[in-house]
């Protein structure tokens, strides 16, 4: 029993891990202080809030990291395009709108 309990973590920390390598996560400061995260387009975002831009196909959250407000920012990873590959873009908000490779 406790090989499939391994197994299991194992596979739970490897889905975790290529759902990683296809976002790259960026942080922008907000101002010191308390009050809202302001998104790009001055709209004022609760601590926490989640919003999406399916423009970009990008995701984002206001956060506190270290007493300070950030937008977090998860976007596609750049991907490279083997040799016989096509990239196949996809429809839908993020991660769904990522580019995929199809070999």
């Amino acid at each position: 029993m406790a090989f499939f309990t391994k197994l299991y973590i194992c596979v739970i920390c490897v889905c975790l891990l290529v759902q990683f390598l296809h976002a790259a996560i960026l942080h922008t400061p907000q101002e010191v202080g308390p009050g809202p995260c302001i998104d790009e387009n001055g709209i004022k975002r609760r601590l926490k809030e989640i919003w999406t831009d399916n423009k970009r196909c990008e995701q984002h959250r206001c956060v506190m990291i270290r007493g300070i407000r950030n937008i977090k920012t998860y976007k596609c990873s750049v991907i490279d395009k083997p040799e016989g590959c096509v990239i196949i873009k996809e429809e839908g908000p993020y991660p769904r709108c990522c580019p995929d490779i199809q070999c």
